[in-house]
Order: structure tokens, then sequence, then C-alpha cells
């Protein structure tokens, strides 16, 4: 029978890369370039490792970020350039992301942005784009310093999981692999090469993508196979001419026969069985190469029944971000959900009955991609979206006091109050520093650029903000997230909010997504918790950094990070 195939034998096979590394002592010569990214430095100045990956502020979503802090003059005041050509997709108070020809965001903090730095902003390598800040200031927690991590792109200048500084994102030509040792690779010195046209992370096939007949998003693949959802009907040639970069190969997968069929740009005709990518299928991609590649897709529009067939299905998540648990445990013949880690180029997989704390993931997203295998024919219905303009009226007179409270500034940094819906000629009001509380008004404008604005209230003045950097706390909505624990050595440690971090306390909660005493039911299947928020750090949205005990309530500490639902309980503290 079909079902008698096991899953590994229906997905190609992946081979992992093995990557050495040599460590270097205390006593060696700083490393100088040949090839990768270089340092966010001016060239020639020397710099040392701080704190490495996996450290007390670097996990989660930043595993993979370093902290650096110069040898041959004082940190604080020196120069801040842009590692890499890109644009600006977001800039603070004390952070900025330059987005690459690869559509990853290289995320800069503890400096002080220069005044004409702004998002949408083009910059070549070596841009000046600021100065690191003394001791104390810009969130640096005491010490002048650069952090520096690659992450991927999630649009709208928010940041995903980070990458090592591994292949082409090696740092001054040294490949620096994650090995999950605490503070990996510190003390390591570096030569900055910035600016000396030593070093590339761009593109040489095509200078960009083919203009697009519809509107898209961009997708950042990685060397190796990649499972990317596919959201409307197009021809497979005309999707891999949106490429920048090579992609050799793209399997789709017939459910009813059970069998692959493949694309391949070198492929003769009357060999390609695959001629057009369908909405609601999914497809494998093979980059084989050592570099990045940059796709888009059309955008998903709205959510759609799937169809299922006996034994293995490929295909797309055309909901929102959904709790698997409360989507089928007892809901049909589905036998086991699989997504694909590109990262880790391996499957982890979910089946429903079994406890989350075995699952390999819970949460599926919009538009991602999964196998599901089952054991009859289903149709399986994702809920449905919301509608941005509804959800939006439906917020304003959430207030106490009968006003339109209902939304806050996402950090990190602070966030420009305009008093017209643009970047252009239009000086600040004022800056909305990150938690500030937003009324939202309920206009909306979309300027030139596709950028959206929110009209709201804060601080007594009226005006306009970017939509992407405003986040809802109103009670009763609920989103799906990620949630991390408290290194263990911030015990004792004073918090944002006020009151030191003790890891017995199970209310406890750090966030950037809502204020300071809001209260939050972190849930994961029949599990949940009750915390409050009260501190905040340099996290992603709708993530929650909680206690060890909190955290013990939901999974086991060695799991480190677990999707969640997050509900709130009140409106803002």
């Amino acid at each position: 029978m079909r079902r008698s195939r096991t899953f590994s034998r229906l997905v190609p096979a992946l081979a992992l890369l093995v990557l050495g590394f040599v460590l270097w002592g205390a006593g060696a010569a700083p490393i100088q370039a040949a090839s990768g990214v270089p340092l966010p430095t001016e060239a020639g100045s020397v710099w040392r490792v701080l704190a490495g990956y996996n450290t007390a502020t670097h996990f989660g979503e930043d595993p993979h970020a370093i902290d650096i802090v110069r040898e041959d003059a004082p940190t604080a005041g020196s120069l801040v350039l842009a590692p890499v050509a890109g644009q600006i997709t977001f800039v603070s108070g004390e952070c900025a992301t330059v987005r690459d020809a690869f559509a990853m965001n290289h995320l800069l903090c503890h400096f002080w942005p220069e005044p004409s730095l702004e998002r949408g902003v083009q910059v070549q390598q070596g841009k000046f784009l600021g100065t690191v800040a003394p001791d104390g200031f810009a969130g640096n927690n005491g010490i002048a310093h650069v952090h520096y991590a690659i992450h991927h792109a999630l649009g709208g200048g928010f940041i995903g999981l980070s990458v090592p500084f591994m292949g082409q994102y090696a740092l001054e030509g040294l490949d620096l692999p994650w090995t999950g040792e605490f503070n990996t690779h510190a003390g390591l010195q570096l030569v900055s090469s910035n600016g000396s046209g030593t070093l590339s992370a761009t593109p040489t096939d095509k200078a960009e993508p083919a203009p697009p007949a519809v509107e898209r998003e961009t997708l950042s693949l990685l060397p190796g196979w990649n499972l990317v959802g596919w959201t409307a009907t197009e021809a497979a040639a005309d999707a891999v001419a949106q490429a920048v970069g090579s992609l050799s190969l793209l399997l789709d997968f017939d459910a009813a026969s059970q069998q692959f069929r493949r694309f391949a740009p070198d492929l003769p005709g009357e060999l390609s069985t695959l001629a057009t990518l369908r909405a609601g299928q999914a497809v494998l991609v093979l980059v084989d190469g050592p570099q990045s590649v940059v796709w888009s897709r059309p955008m998903l529009e709205a959510s759609a029944p799937i169809p299922l067939e006996p034994g293995f299905n490929l295909v797309t998540w055309t909901g929102p971000a959904t709790d698997l648990s409360s989507q089928l445990d007892g809901n049909g013949p589905i036998v086991a959900v699989h997504a694909w880690d590109p990262l880790g180029q391996r499957y982890q997989t979910f089946r429903p009955g079994t406890p989350i704390s075995l699952s390999g993931f819970s949460t599926v997203q919009p538009a991602q991609a999964l196998w599901v295998e089952t054991a009859s024919a289903f149709t399986w219905v994702p809920p449905a979206f919301e509608v941005a303009e509804q959800a939006v009226a439906e917020l304003v007179g959430q207030g106490d006091d009968g006003g339109s409270l209902a939304a806050r500034v996402l950090g990190p940094g602070c966030l420009n109050l305009r008093s017209a819906p643009s970047t252009l000629n239009n000086v600040p009001l004022r800056c909305l520093t990150e938690g500030t509380p937003l009324e939202l008004q309920g206009q909306r404008s979309t300027d030139d650029t596709g950028r959206v604005w929110i009209f709201v209230g804060a601080e007594g003045f009226q005006g306009w903000v970017a939509e992407e950097f405003v986040v809802t706390f109103v009670a009763g909505v609920t989103v799906a997230g990620s949630a991390t624990y408290y290194h263990p050595s911030l015990a004792g440690n004073v918090m944002y909010c006020g009151g030191t971090y003790q890891p017995a306390d199970v209310t406890i909660a750090a966030t950037t997504s809502w204020p300071c005493g809001t209260r939050l039911r972190v849930s994961r299947g029949e599990s949940f918790v009750d915390v409050t928020v009260q501190d905040t750090g340099l996290l992603p949205a709708n993530h929650v950094d909680l206690s060890e005990a909190a955290f013990s309530q939901l999974g086991l500490l060695p799991e480190g990070r677990i999707s969640v639902l997050i509900e709130v309980l009140n409106g803002a503290g």
C-alpha cells in the first residue's frame, strides 16, 4: 500500500556539509580578510570579539550574533560602516539593518545613526552609518561595542532567525561555525577591510530580478534544499526567471500518483515533468552552490481549502499563523505534518496526539510549505484571515478612559511621529520611544513607496507613524509567537520595568511587543502560564522571554525555544 512507504523515501537525498574551523589563541595575530563580508568598521582598524555566539544576550532568534570592541583605539566614537551594499530596512536611535542582495538583513546595534539615515535609503558597502555610542548609552549595557548579526528578512524591517558568519558571510574571510558552545569565538581578533574593495556579498550572474508582473514577496533561499510554499498559478520557467542566483532543480509532488515532478533550467523540455507551479501546492528547490538565492513568489491573498489525498501531500498552508494542536487533535485522518528546516537541512515533525514537547514544531505560518501524511482523502480548511481595515476599526474605543488606546511602539529604538504620511519634506514632530502607548484614530494612508501609515495620538500629539513599527495589545487578541527563557546568569539583574529577575518567579516575561504591566496568557497545546510583562530587550515581534519557572510550565528547558500562542489578558498596564 502507498502508506507503507517511509517518508524519507519520498524526498531527495540531502547531504550535510561538515565544516572545519581553526581556533585562534589569544596571542595569535589579527586576521585579515580574503573573502566574505567585512567588519562594519573602518579599514585597517583592529577589533576583538567580546561576546560570541550563544551568550546571555545572543540566543532565541539571535544566537549567531557577535559583540566587537576595538583594540587599536577607543571603541566609543569609532565609525560604523555598512558591511554590504543594500537598503536600510530599519533604523532607530541605536540600531539599523541593511538588507543585502540576497534578502538578508545585517543588524548593527549600540551606535548612534547619522541623521540622514532613513528606512528605504540605498547604501554602498563602506557607507558611513554612524558612530559607536559611549559606555552606558544606546542600550550597550555599560560597555561600548558593536552588535553585528545577519538575519533572514521577514519584511517591513522585521528580522527572523540569524545565520552563522560562514560561506559568503564568512567574517573577514574566516568561517565562524555554530558549535552550540557558550560564547563561541570570543577573543577572536580581526582587521577590518571595509572600504578596501577586497570583499563582496553581491550576486554576479544577474544585477537584479526581473520586474514582477504581480505583487510579490521576496524569499531568501539557502544553499542546499529549500521547501517553498507556492501561492498562485505560474509557469515554472517564469517563476525561476524571478530568481537572483541559480536555482538548480525544482520538484513538486503529485499526491494522486505519489510521484515527484521536476523542472530544471538546463533540462530539455521533453524531460521536464513540471511545467506549472500551482496555488496551494509547494515545491522543493535546490540551490546547488555556496551562495544564497533571492527568489520571489506571488503574495498570498486569502485562505483556501487544502484537498489531501491518501498518503503524502506537498502543500502550502493558506491560513494565518495557527497552532496545529487546535487544528488537528481529533480532527480528520491526518497522520503527521512535516516542515523543513533549511538551516539544519532536516525535517521537523508534528503528530496529532503526541506531546508537544516531543514535536519538532507546533505552529504553521502563512504560505508555509508542508508535507502532510493522511490515512484517507480529506479537505483541510484553514481559518480565515482577519481583514486589516476591520481590525483597525475594532480597536478604536478600547481604552479605559473612553479613548482609543490600543497599540504601542515596537522596539528597539524610537519611532518618528510625523505631521503627514510621508518621510519627504516632513520634519518629525517627536521621536516616540519603544513602548509608547498609541491611540489609533482609524485613519490609514499609503505613500508613493507603498508604505502604510496610520494616524495616532501619543504624548499629547497627533500624527502619522509607519504601521510596521506598531503592535496592538487589545485584550482578547491572540497571536502565534515563540518563547524562550532567561539565561541563568541573569538572576538578580534589574529588569526594565523595575524589580529584579528571579528564575523561580512564574509571572515574569520580557518582550518588545507589549508594554510593561500587560498580562499575557502563553499557551502550548493544553498547557498555559499567565505572566506579566516586566522586562524588555532586543526581541522579535510576538516573542516572549520567560523565567525558567514559567517556561517549565510549557516544556522542557533543553528545548530552548518553542512555538506558543500569546493572548493579551488586559490592555496597557
